[in-house]
């Protein structure tokens, strides 16, 4: 296979093995249940409402990536949970209050854009380890005045390589 993709930080190359298109949330979730190592869903332009679960384990070099259209063609509107091991989200428009929750190990949340989020746009979980979150665009927010809530939740914080509590990465967003 061609290498499809190039960890920004970690400097890791993902051999791409298998690319299965999707237009519809029904085909994402068939697609997710079904991947194999290497493969990558690559998303058409159009709008994906509703919560997508990303529940797949995978070793480093066959990492799952869902990868939007060019131009954040792709929009998602609900709530993505990563949870597993090694799955990277790419190239999507979460929009009016779609946001990421990864949950699990190693989860990736590279290259996005976020618009009209209330609260919290990406969010790991508590029981994550090892998540990055880098390279994300972030705009208009619907609402700044979240109260914040100590909930044991990590806060997205944006900036330069800051670290929240110790196991997830935020930087360069």
């Amino acid at each position: 296979g061609t290498a499809d993709y190039v960890d920004p930080v970690a400097n890791v190359t993902r051999i791409q093995r298998t690319t299965v298109n999707v237009s519809t949330v029904t085909q994402l979730t068939s697609a997710i249940a079904n991947a194999t190592a290497g493969t990558t869903i690559q998303l058409a332009a159009g709008t994906y409402s509703g919560s997508v679960a990303v529940n797949r384990t995978f070793a480093a070099a066959d990492a799952l990536i869902i990868k939007g259209a060019a131009n954040f063609a792709s929009i998602a509107t609900g709530t993505w949970t990563m949870t597993g091991a090694r799955q990277i989200v790419t190239g999507i428009k979460f929009s009016g209050g779609g946001k990421v929750i990864p949950a699990g190990i190693n989860n990736k949340v590279i290259g996005n854009q976020f618009t009209g989020w209330v609260g919290k746009a990406v969010s790991p979980a508590r029981n994550s380890s090892q998540c990055e979150i880098a390279y994300n665009e972030m705009y208009s927010p619907a609402a700044w005045n979240y109260t914040w809530v100590n909930d044991g939740d990590t806060e997205f914080r944006m900036g330069i390589r800051t670290t929240d509590d110790g196991v997830s990465d935020f930087h360069y967003n």
